[in-house]
C-alpha cells in the first residue's frame, strides 16, 4: 500500500502506511520478508519528487486513508495493494498523475517560425541549406533525392 501511494504521488501518506507497516512487523514479526522493502521504500520516499499531491486529494479521501492505517490488521485475507488502493480512496485512479518530462513537454527555443511551403523554390538550393519544405531539415537529407529523381 505504501508503494501504491507513493506511485500515485500521496509520498507523506506512503510514508505513513511504510511506518505503520514497520510497527506491524515489529509487533507481529515479518512472515513474508517485508521489512527491508519497507525500509527500502521509506528511504526512496524521503527524496521522492512526487512529494505534495495531497493538497490535490479530497480531504474526506485523505482522512479515509489515513483512517485505514490506523486498521488492526490481525486477521483477514491477504489483499491485492492496488485493488485494497482504489477501494480505500475510490478517486485515486482520476488524480492527475505527474510523468517524467518529455521534450515535447519542453519549451521551444525562441526561432522564427518556419513557414512551410508546398513547391520547390525558382532557384535550386545548395546541398547545406534548409530545406525548401520547412522542414528544418538540410536539403541534402530531406527533398534533393527526390528532387534530382524529378529533374528539378
Amino acid at each position: 500500500m505504501a508503494i501504491s501511494l507513493d506511485r500515485h504521488g500521496l509520498t507523506e501518506l506512503g510514508e505513513q502506511a511504510a511506518r505503520r507497516g514497520l510497527e506491524l512487523i515489529d509487533a507481529q514479526g515479518d512472515p513474508e520478508k517485508l521489512r527491508t522493502q519497507l525500509q527500502n521504500s521509506l528511504k526512496d520516499m524521503r527524496t521522492s519528487q512526487r512529494r505534495g499531491r495531497e493538497v490535490e486529494v479530497k480531504p474526506e479521501v485523505l482522512e479515509d486513508l489515513r483512517a485505514a492505517l490506523a486498521i488492526d490488521f490481525k486477521s483477514g485475507q491477504p489483499r491485492d495493494l492496488d485493488a485494497l488502493c482504489r477501494e480505500l480512496a475510490p478517486d485515486l485512479d482520476s488524480l492527475p498523475v505527474k510523468r517524467p518530462m518529455k521534450p515535447s513537454d519542453l519549451p521551444l527555443p525562441n526561432m522564427p517560425p518556419i513557414a512551410p511551403r508546398t513547391e520547390p523554390p525558382k532557384r535550386k538550393p545548395n546541398r547545406n541549406d534548409p530545406c525548401w519544405c520547412g522542414s528544418g531539415k538540410k536539403y541534402k537529407y530531406c527533398h534533393m533525392d527526390n528532387d534530382l529523381k524529378r529533374g528539378r
